[in-house]
């Protein structure tokens, strides 16, 4: 199979295992916004931002570890991998709960953490089990089970939402999430025969050791995205109240859409970035590959920024409406995000790993530094406006290091495209169906214009074409 087939193919699976569960937030946006009030929804937004935020302590993001460490070997090995894994992660589990609850004790009543601080740690916790029991069956290759536990998890978390949401509200809702994640995971374990890989005799130091020598590290990086995507909220609220961080929650929601996407194709391209890197095709190889994503995520941010008001109207109910003026900047914020997210790849491949957290640390300041600056005077504009700057500063920084090896070609036409492309961004302010109109126009016939640019993305599509043609027809 060729390198375009392979990635394609995990590609597929991936995004079966995936797309279902990642979708149901934003097909079910109507269902939540019409039962939740925008306090709710701002609160709900705060739970999951002190949930990124603890995850990484409190795991020591071994849900990665449990995904690189037991691939390719013997089960025994396996076997001790994860039930060494798991016991770790539930002590951890043990001692945060005893943190949680003594820290709760000391805080005032009026605080919001220790008003939800049940909901954040079982969130996280169910949530940890789901992933670490999907990676591991991922990493022993077991891709049937990885993909079905992805839809049992979107039916369940479906079917728990419309039971308890409309009575419970806000509690419903993470009731639904919490209970969702540990059926999804029991399936996993059942299904993939898991249990077969936990025995109490394998569980060793030094495999212990081993993932979190290699996942420690890994909790900066964690914290750094979420100074950059994140700390917004509590700039939020401490302006103003919960209802703007519910209005900003949902203006999240569609950009994210396309960081969706993109993520699913970006776990295969990594595979096939290992497999190409360093043979004489590769630079070419890239440059298709990135000709393709820029075509793709351009096409997507223009078709946000122009239906903003539209979707937010057809997909929420009307108290949320504002949420669509933040919508345009926040594309194009993941925009930046997808791009900077694909060129980074080669650190890994190089393991010059150093500029990941060189070019997130700057992200991360930009981030802060805009936060204080401002939300206090523009609101929610300068919080999308925060976000924005800081991806744009890491694209920017990761693609000057990682252009020695990896030189994009034709650079000056992804310029002009992108130039093009923010010509929308006065439908931030003015809701013109005609100006909308008018301006996607220019905007596309340009880009179609370019056609050294937007051809090489066809190209591409007729090669993988006559490569499984040809397999049929020889």
């Amino acid at each position: 199979m060729g390198k375009y087939a392979r990635l394609g193919k995990n590609t597929v699976l991936i995004f079966i295992g995936n797309i279902g569960s990642k979708l149901i937030s934003i097909f079910m946006l109507p269902f939540y916004t019409a039962w939740l009030s925008k306090t709710d929804y701002g609160s709900l937004d705060l739970i999951s931002v002190y949930g990124f935020f603890l995850t990484g302590f409190i795991t020591c993001c071994l849900i990665d570890a449990i995904f690189r460490f037991p691939k390719d070997q013997e089960k025994d090995v396996q076997t001790r991998y994860f039930s060494s894994g798991i016991s770790f992660s539930i002590l951890s589990f043990v001692v945060a709960g005893m943190i949680f609850y003594l820290v709760t004790r000391f805080l005032p009543e009026t605080s919001f953490f220790r008003e939800y601080a049940a909901a954040i740690y079982l969130i996280i916790f169910s949530g940890y089990l789901q992933g670490y029991t999907q990676q591991f069956v991922r990493s022993i290759d077991r891709m049937d089970v990885y993909v079905i536990s992805g839809i049992v998890s979107t039916v369940l978390f479906t079917l728990f939402s419309f039971i308890w949401v409309p009575s419970l509200h806000l509690e419903g809702y993470i009731r639904a999430q919490v209970l969702s994640s540990l059926l999804t995971c029991i399936y996993t374990c059942i299904h993939g025969r898991i249990y077969k890989y936990f025995s109490f005799h394998a569980i060793k130091k030094d495999p212990i050791r081993q993932m979190l020598v290699y996942s420690i590290p890994l909790i900066p990086n964690s914290l750094i995205w979420w100074a950059v995507s994140s700390s917004n909220r509590f700039f939020i609220k401490g302006t103003d109240s919960l209802d703007l961080i519910g209005i900003f929650a949902v203006s999240n929601k569609f950009p994210s859409f396309i960081m969706i996407l993109f993520n699913i194709f970006f776990y295969s391209w990594q595979i096939s970035v290992l497999e190409e890197f360093g043979k004489s095709h590769y630079k070419t190889f890239y440059n298709k590959i990135f000709a393709f994503v820029y075509s793709f995520l351009t096409l997507l941010v223009i078709a946000m920024i122009v239906s903003s008001y539209w979707l937010v109207d057809s997909f929420t109910d009307a108290k949320f409406i504002d949420a669509w003026k933040y919508i345009p900047l926040l594309s194009l914020a993941v925009f930046f995000n997808a791009l900077s997210t694909f060129v980074g790849v080669t650190f890994s491949v190089t393991k010059k790993t150093k500029y990941f957290f060189t070019s997130s640390i700057w992200a991360a300041f930009v981030a802060l530094a805009l936060n204080f600056l401002l939300i206090p005077k523009w609101g929610l504009m300068g919080a999308a406006l925060s976000i924005f700057f800081a991806n744009a500063t890491m694209f920017v920084m990761r693609l000057n290091k990682s252009w020695q090896f990896s030189p994009i070609t034709g650079g000056w036409r992804y310029l002009i495209s992108f130039a093009l492309c923010t010509t929308l961004i006065p439908e931030m302010s003015i809701n013109n169906i005609y100006l909308k109109i008018g301006l996607m126009f220019i905007t596309f016939a340009f880009w179609i214009w370019n056609q050294q640019y937007i051809l090489n993305p066809i190209v591409l599509l007729k090669d993988i074409y006559k490569k499984y043609a040809n397999r049929f027809h020889p």
